[in-house]
């Protein structure tokens, strides 16, 4: 008879309380010898739900997440999602969703997100860039494989580039399409276990996509290929963690788009981007060449109970084509980071303070932040 070992009995727990349908979910070995019975119990949790964030941080200052959501708990049928963001970088989301009888989840989404604020890098040149990006995305979720959960569907941005406050902009960029709409297929694959996602202390993080930009107008481009892979592991315990890291993204295509750029900076991903990511030393984000890899080392001690000393290393190597990688001359551009951060991990939040330095910046700077990111 086949037989169940505690990896497949928590990889059934987790895809059950990734349903978002229970408060709780445990499970029982019932019975004085083999074969036992096994029993899960759940607490089901409300259907509908309203809530209130805020949070305050040095780069964006005080913002405020609102969110109502109708039937989003169900195990079956339709439900409605919307969520505001309001602050120097507003941002709205309506979201309608069907969960099939088998699970998967059908999406339908229309969004608006505006920033004015930033500070952006193209190599040695800072500008900042004031840009909205009205999206529509038609996806299906939830859909097991292997030990993944694949999301894949069909999305249109329309990016509204309002102003470029610089003195030269990347020789190969066309202005064009500061306004320009871009259709796009994309697919991600998941694997998820960590306990926390801000302290966490046990667990590991894998994620692969890809996006194949195809159409475009009024202005038509040669379409591209996006290539996404990130992945993280907690080595240790509350006490004392090691968190090693990687994320790697490469463009495939002659012409690429600014909002589109592989863009680093900040301790949250997809801050200002879809596709930035975190890099200890760089405040807001800076474009970098089209293949990059991110590597990250994290060391944590708890100081006290909810109270973190983090140690955090970070580097960023970066080339226009797979092939200077290999070669690895002076085509390749990198970057060093480092920083410390002191963490004390509340209910309503993280209230985090970081210290760090970069290679790129080549001068101390330091962030503060109070709340959950969004």
């Amino acid at each position: 008879e086949p037989m169940m070992g505690r990896d497949e009995i928590e990889d059934a727990v987790a895809t059950i309380f990734g349903t978002n349908s229970f408060d709780y979910v445990n499970y029982e070995l019932l019975g004085d010898s083999q074969p036992y019975r096994l029993r899960f119990n759940c607490k089901k949790g409300p259907i509908s739900k309203v809530g209130v964030g805020v949070r305050f941080d040095t780069e964006e200052v005080v913002s405020v997440l609102l969110n109502v959501g109708w039937g989003v708990h169900k195990l079956q049928g339709s439900s409605w999602d919307l969520t505001g963001k309001i602050g120097i970088s507003p941002a709205a989301n309506l979201t309608y969703s069907y969960v099939t009888t088998r699970g998967m989840t059908l999406n339908f989404l229309t969004g608006i997100r505006h920033t004015d604020r930033n500070t952006f890098g193209l190599g040695a040149n800072r500008f900042r860039i004031n840009f909205t990006d009205l999206r529509q995305e038609v996806s299906a979720s939830n859909i097991k494989w292997s030990k993944f959960f694949l999301k894949a569907g069909i999305r249109n941005d329309y990016f509204n580039i309002g102003s470029l406050m610089s003195e030269q902009v990347m020789p190969d960029y066309d202005s064009r399409y500061l306004k320009n709409d871009f259709v796009s297929a994309f697919v991600d694959a998941r694997n998820y276990s960590l306990d926390d996602g801000y302290v966490p202390t046990e667990g590991h993080s894998v994620n692969l996509s890809y996006q194949w930009v195809f159409g475009s107008f009024p202005h038509r481009f040669d379409s591209f290929h996006a290539i996404q892979f990130d992945a993280m592991k907690v080595l240790g315990n509350e006490d004392i963690a090691f968190i090693p890291s990687v994320n790697v993204r490469c463009l495939l295509g002659d012409d690429i788009p600014l909002p589109f750029t592989n863009t680093i900076g900040g301790t949250m991903a997809g801050r200002y981007f879809d596709q930035q990511v975190p890099f200890i030393g760089i405040n807001y984000s800076a474009a970098m060449d089209r293949v990059m890899g991110v590597f990250r080392m994290d060391a944590r001690k708890e100081l006290f109970e909810n109270n973190y000393l983090t140690l955090i290393g970070n580097y960023v190597a970066a080339a226009n084509k797979p092939s200077d990688f290999v070669e690895w001359g002076p085509a390749v551009s990198d970057a060093l980071g480092i920083g410390a951060a002191y963490t004390y991990n509340t209910i309503v939040g993280p209230i985090s303070f970081y210290l760090h330095w970069s290679s790129m910046s080549n001068r101390l700077g330091a962030f503060f932040s109070l709340g959950f990111d969004f």
